[in-house]
């Protein structure tokens, strides 16, 4: 049989889940199966197939089974009831099917041509071998054995029971006959189907004595590799790759077995091969076995399933064999296009020469209407890979040239010509970004071609500079700009009048200057002023409704000043802060005691005072240069990140910067100053990701001038009161019903749930909580839900608190966090989890820093294409550092909690199920479907990649079992308890020594590749994009560290908390167990502040939940204020600059003193993760072994 014709459908289980969740007795559930499967035959089209369903339907509600189900379900609220009801009958004597008389029940089956198809249609032979097996007798069930005429007449039923009853037969297996009959005949079949010779098997009878669920999984001895290629050959992708990955772990058990019988060795040695990928040991012994290899196997289902990641995973070995490559396993672009037209012309060849021709005599407009089309349609292809796109724009290409070729008329040639030359540039542009340099070279010389060289400048020109830059010639691209800007300058009054001319004018001036800053061939200064101050002075003279390219290259100008000035001014104050300088102040130092003991002695003039006064007004002058030099760059720097925020939303992300450089300088009346004129018009939406650190240096009280000075704590509170005051003269109810729910939730934190600790059901909140009795908050939406921000301010729709139920469950824990469920004014309910006595602000600031990773891999084409994100959730905080609560799913679980897979599966949760010590594999009855187990690994190695490395690059520490939950139904990774960051955990009593979590069981989740292929290539894909954007991340957490109310340092009683032994839990719990009235007392005294109107002009369901523009000119402003410098804060910011220098080093790929590549990086770093020797070093409670 052709199993290339068949394309096998994913199996979905559907039937199967839901009658596992309405009964609990094996039995029954199929009665239910069979009785749904005859209730949609009543319907059929054919007569013959609604007979036979009406026969079994009566048969087997009269049977005892059908009995027993009907008495069980009939409380159910299931419709098929009411059609089932009229076939039941009222005798009360049970239908008992009759026993089957065959003396030889096995030889009926055990013939050859029963089992594979010989000259016959599917249809007929899986009739003949469904009816076969129901007529031998080895069926004890008697719902499957009456289910006869009906697969006798419809072959969709057939190949729907075929399972069930070799289960059946399996199950009533005593002495296992019928398993030998069943596995000998079922290889034969997958034998012939690879064209294999039976006697090529080769397996291994599964241990009977173990009884694991794994094991019990597997009754039928076959070569499952086999039954991978059938599965493969009938475009059943997902489940060649399940049995693929079940014959690699029947081989890897056997290994194993053969390892623990050599108990007599007197020590353990760790081999070094068990750290390299297994395929290539798979493949050989695959190969010894069946003749079949596992690897070409591996290659070609990957292929088929889009999967190019997972195709380096399959061996290094293969890859470097050009058959075995993705790039060219598919047809060419000629080929397929000769194909095309060939079999178009053998067609209809009349009709198809008359659409050319009419096709050839079109106008400009419709060409120029065509190539805004393909504009259009290239712009969804933007993720793709360059090797997708280029086809399609080399046939483009082939066209205008064809069109060029053939049009006679000069105005056409023209138009033809200009969209050719267009083409040309987006091609060349696309191949740039793609690291490809032949195609923008040959593009380039088609293009001279066709426009030779004028007086005139043209875009084109400005792509050839750019494919010269990217060919590391530095020199030519740099001559070709400026003889563009020399021509553009000498034709200004043209450029002026020309939008387009100015904008490749503007484009000119900044590239030159980025370029020259970039290899340092002029001076800063003639940079800032002759380029990049010129083409912001020609982007901002664009009008305020000008295109938005115009717009785009006017935010480009800003922003390359801005970072062309910050680069200079970093540059000044790292000198400043270099032991160099130190040196040249100590040496001015001494000059000027030199020359104040000359003066006061009253020394005669002569040849050496003169050099002395000389060399000291010389450094006095270049150190006063140096610092207004310092002081230039950082105010232009400040006003152009300003006027870049002012033009557009594409470079939001730098008001961090803009941040940082306001509050490193807030002692600097100019930056003040430009800061008080310009960030007012700064839209206030682009200030929230900063909300919480600029809410911290709040004040009130303006002394000396512009200067922003110290101010009490209770000041800021103040600051705090004044913006409440204003939203309250507008929403009072809105403020009042936040208060009420604010007390509520700290009421209920901290309620003493001691009591309850041992339940864990459902627990009745107390009457006296005043939480069960908030009803109908229309004005306060739900907390805990991500709202996406609305640059308008016009926020509808939005979901409010309608009432909380009225029981909690606990989470477990030292302070036993309340779970309760806040219901929505749209019906739905929503988890939260409310705890007490604990300081989480460090997981609410980690949320941000994980929000604007998301927005770096966002804007990476390679990562967004593969979807890698950041699961994060909502962690709002209540009046005081000590309560919060906290978004939570149902569907969370820790994966590594339970000892023994079977609890998992009782459970029947679907999903990733990781292994543990005991089992190695995956049970079956988890494998809901193979390729939603295919896709949730993958999501489980994408996630896995993008957390590690952004929790590498941040230090993220403390990752023990139960600081990982896993959503079950997408298998994304949720990092909880995120106290332990920026390498801290290296400080610890135990320190950490893993970069990450990568431990075998992980490792085990993802599949037979292993951590090669998704996740190796995720890995690198996101540490590429996080050194890429190091600029921006440091950024980032610059500005977090130096948050005056974010304590991310170790100190001991944390410490002890996190690695405690038995003799600290005492002091744990006197620390951290306070009072409640007295918790409740600090709460009134550190009140969460909020930033000032002047940046935040919006309410907040106290938190930024809903914002509308509220500004009062009347009321005193509150504004940012600075802090005196204590030694605390002095050795505070020592350690936050080591922080800085080691993500810096991170971030440039040193590790361990030397530069590493993108792949040599993540290399070294799942090797630290996986090592034994740094995993035996860890802290017990850290698992290591799981």
């Amino acid at each position: 049989m052709d199993f290339s014709t068949i394309a096998l459908q994913p199996a979905e289980n559907a039937l199967d889940s839901k009658a596992g969740d309405l009964l609990e007795d094996r039995k029954l559930q199929w009665v239910f199966i069979m009785l749904t499967q005859i209730n949609t035959a009543l319907t059929d089209n054919c007569i013959d197939v609604r007979a036979a369903a009406v026969s079994c339907l009566k048969n087997i509600l009269a049977t005892k089974s059908g009995s027993e189900f009907w008495e069980v379900y009939k409380n159910k609220a299931d419709p098929m009831l009411i059609y089932l009801q009229p076939f039941r009958t009222s005798r009360k004597k049970f239908f008992v099917v009759p026993a089957n008389d065959t003396e030889a029940p096995l030889e009926t089956l055990n013939y050859t041509n029963l089992w594979i198809p010989v000259g016959e249609s599917h249809e007929t032979w899986i009739k003949h071998l469904t009816s076969s097996i129901l007529d031998s007798g080895g069926v004890q069930n008697e719902v499957l054995q009456l289910m006869k005429p009906l697969c006798e007449v419809k072959t969709d039923l057939c190949q729907i029971l075929l399972p069930y009853l070799i289960h059946d037969i399996l199950l009533h297996d005593s002495d296992e006959s019928w398993r030998n009959l069943l596995s000998v005949h079922i290889q034969k079949f997958f034998t012939a189907c690879c064209r294999f010779a039976s006697s090529s098997r080769s397996t291994t009878p599964p241990n009977s004595d173990s009884g694991t669920v794994f094991d019990d999984s597997f009754w039928l001895d076959l070569n499952y590799l086999e039954v991978a290629i059938a599965a493969q050959s009938c475009a059943a992708h997902f489940t060649a790759l399940l049995y693929a990955e079940i014959y690699a772990d029947k081989i890897n058990r056997d290994k194993q077995q053969e390892r623990s019988s050599f108990k007599a060795a007197k020590s353990l040695t760790f081999e070094e091969e068990s750290q390299r990928t297994t395929i290539t040991i798979l493949n050989e012994k695959s190969k010894e076995e069946t003749g079949i290899s596992l690897q070409d196997l591996l290659m070609d289902i990957y292929r088929s399933i889009g999967e190019p990641d997972s195709l380096y995973g399959c061996g290094g070995g293969r890859m470097l064999q050009p058959l075995a490559r993705d790039e060219t396993g598919r047809p060419g672009y000629h080929e397929s296009l000769y194909d095309a037209l060939q079999s178009l012309r053998d067609k209809e060849f009349s009709a198809f020469y008359d659409s050319l021709k009419d096709a050839r005599s079109v106008t400009t407009q419709q060409l120029n209407d065509v190539y805004s089309k393909w504009q259009r349609q290239s712009q969804l292809l933007k993720d793709s890979d360059f090797r997708f796109q280029e086809p399609i724009m080399a046939l483009r290409t082939v066209i205008l040239e064809i069109l060029l070729e053939k049009e006679n008329e000069n105005a056409k040639r023209e138009c033809i010509k200009d969209i050719l030359t267009k083409h040309l540039v987006d091609l060349s542009r696309l191949a740039r970004t793609a690291k490809n340099t032949q195609i923008p070279e040959r593009a380039m010389f088609q293009i001279k071609q066709y426009s030779p060289m004028g007086h005139g400048v043209s875009e084109w020109q400005l792509e050839e500079a750019q494919v010269f830059w990217a060919k590391k010639e530095e020199s030519l691209a740099l001559n070709i700009l400026k003889r563009m800007i020399k021509k553009l300058d000498a034709d200004w009054f043209q450029v002026e009048n020309d939008p387009h001319l100015k904008l490749m004018y503007t484009e000119c001036l900044r590239l030159c200057g980025t370029w020259l800053a970039e290899t340092c061939l002029e001076n800063p200064t003639v940079i800032m002023q002759k380029y990049l101050e010129k083409a912001v002075e020609i982007a901002a003279s664009h009008g305020e409704d000008s295109s938005d390219e115009l717009k785009k290259g006017k935010m480009k100008a800003f922003l390359s000043l801005a970072r062309f000035s910050d680069n200079q001014y970093q540059r000044i104050e790292n000198y400043m802060k270099s032991s160099e300088f130190e040196n040249k102040q100590a040496l001015l130092k001494k000059a000027k005691e030199e020359v104040g003991l000359i003066r006061e002695r009253k020394v005669q003039t002569n040849r050496y005072t003169v050099k002395v006064q000389r060399e000291l007004e010389l450094d006095e002058c270049a150190i006063h240069a140096l610092t207004e030099d310092r002081k230039r760059f950082l105010c232009k720097a400040v006003e152009n990140y300003i006027s870049c925020l002012l033009s557009g939303e594409e470079h939001d992300m730098w008001i961090f910067r803009l941040c940082s450089l306001w509050l490193e300088n807030s002692g600097v009346d100019k930056v003040n100053e430009i800061m008080k004129k310009n960030a007012e018009k700064i839209p206030s939406y682009k200030f929230l990701p900063l909300m919480y650190q600029l809410a911290a240096r709040m004040g009130t009280k303006m002394m000396g001038g512009l200067g922003f000075h110290e101010v009490l704590n209770n000041d800021r509170m103040k600051a705090a009161r004044n913006i409440i005051d204003i939203v309250r003269k507008r929403r009072a109810q809105m403020v009042r019903d936040v208060e009420v729910l604010c007390d509520a939730y700290i009421t209920l934190a901290n309620l003493d749930a001691n009591p309850w600790k041992s339940k864990r059901k459902g627990i009745s909140i107390p009457a006296d909580q005043p939480i069960i009795k908030l009803k109908d908050f229309k004005d306060v939406v739900v907390p805990t839900m991500e709202i996406k921000v609305d640059p308008t301010g016009q926020y509808e729709n939005l979901v409010t608190i309608k009432s909380f139920k009225p029981e909690f469950r606990l989470a477990g824990g030292l302070n036993l966090p309340k779970i309760i469920d806040c219901v929505g004014s749209d019906g739905k309910e929503r988890r939260q989890l409310v705890k007490g006595r604990d300081d989480l602000r460090q997981d609410a600031v980690m949320q941000q820093v994980f929000q604007m990773c998301n927005t770096l891999l966002q804007q990476n084409t390679e990562t967004r294409k593969r979807k890698l994100t950041i699961r994060r959730y909502k962690l709002p905080r209540l009046w005081s550092r000590f309560y919060f609560y906290v978004q939570f799913a149902e569907r969370f679980i820790i994966p590594f909690k339970h000892s023994k897979l079977v609890a998992v599966t009782e459970k029947r949760r679907s999903g990733v199920v990781l292994g543990n010590n005991s089992h190695r594999g995956v049970p079956c009855e988890c494998r809901r479907g193979s390729s939603q187990e295919i896709q949730a690994k993958r999501l489980l190695q994408l996630r896995l990649s993008e957390n590690n490395d952004v929790g590498y690059i941040l230090g993220l520490g403390d990752r023990h079992v139960q600081n990982i939950l896993i959503d079950e139904q997408t298998a994304e990774l949720v990092h909880i308890d995120l106290g332990v960051a920026f390498e801290q955990g290296k400080i610890l009593p135990t320190p950490e020594t893993v970069p990450f979590r990568l431990t075998r069981d992980i490792v085990d989740g993802m599949g037979i590749t292993g951590v090669e292929g998704v996740f190796r290539r995720c890995c690198e894909k996101t540490m590429a994009v996080m050194r890429n954007s190091q600029e921006a991340l440091l950024t980032i957490v610059e500005v977090l560290l130096y948050d005056p109310l974010f304590d991310w340092t170790m100190n001991p009683l944390k410490a002890l908390y996190l690695q405690q032994r038995p003799e600290d839990e005492a002091d744990i719990s006197s620390s951290l167990n306070t009072d409640p009235q007295e918790c409740k007392r600090k709460a009134r005294c550190e009140i969460f502040f909020l930033p000032p109107p002047a940046l935040l002009p919006c309410f907040t369901v106290f938190f930024l939940n809903v914002a509308h523009v509220v500004q009062d000119p009347h009321l005193e402003r509150p504004f940012l204020c600075s802090y005196s410098a204590s030694s605390d804060d002095q050795s505070f910011n020592k350690v936050a600059e080591r922080v800085l220098m080691r993500l810096q080093e991170k971030l440039k790929g040193v590790e361990e003193g030397t530069v590493l590549s993108v792949g040599g990086q993540v290399n070294l770093l799942i090797q630290q993760a996986m090592d034994p020797k740094n995993l035996s070093r860890l802290f017990p409670g850290w698992k290591a072994w799981v």
